[in-house]
């Protein structure tokens, strides 16, 4: 880049006409991300850490659907789902990461003092008994995984 270019973290694009555009910088961007996150773990009552945690899950079809849900369990037992700040997902691993958003979604829909919690006891591994304790879409991964 050259001087007659600018700092790109400071400039804004040029406007279109008809348009008037305001463009944030890197720093701004992260500075509103870092407050953001900040304000929901304390409404949480979670603590705000000096890192990030992020969770990725991938694709790979239903069976890696499979394996996530395993992993999302895992969490749930220890209590962790609460400190995972990112979730990012593909394939398979999106359909567990989009079936855990909209159970904490559901419950946070019917009134919940804290879904994530409430979320957390349904689908602990050590929580289900028997096959009907499951969710409808656990039942079902666990029905056509092979």
């Amino acid at each position: 880049m050259n001087d007659s270019q600018g700092n790109a973290e400071h400039d804004t694009p040029p406007e279109r006409p008809g348009q008037s555009r305001h463009w944030a910088n890197l720093k701004t961007v992260r500075l509103d991300e870092n407050r953001h996150l900040a304000e929901l773990r304390k409404a949480q009552g979670l603590l705000h850490p000096k890192h990030r945690v992020g969770v990725a899950l991938s694709g790979g079809g239903i069976r890696s659907a499979t394996f996530s849900l395993g992993v999302i369990q895992a969490l749930a037992h220890g209590h962790r789902i609460k400190s995972i700040d990112y979730l990012s997902t593909v394939s398979g691993g999106g359909y567990i990461g989009s079936w855990l958003s909209a159970c904490i979604y559901r419950a946070r829909e019917t009134a919940s003092s804290d879904p994530v919690r409430d979320v957390e006891e349904k689908i602990a591994p050590n929580n289900i008994h028997h096959a009907t304790d499951e969710p409808g879409e656990v039942r079902f991964l666990r029905a056509y995984s092979n």
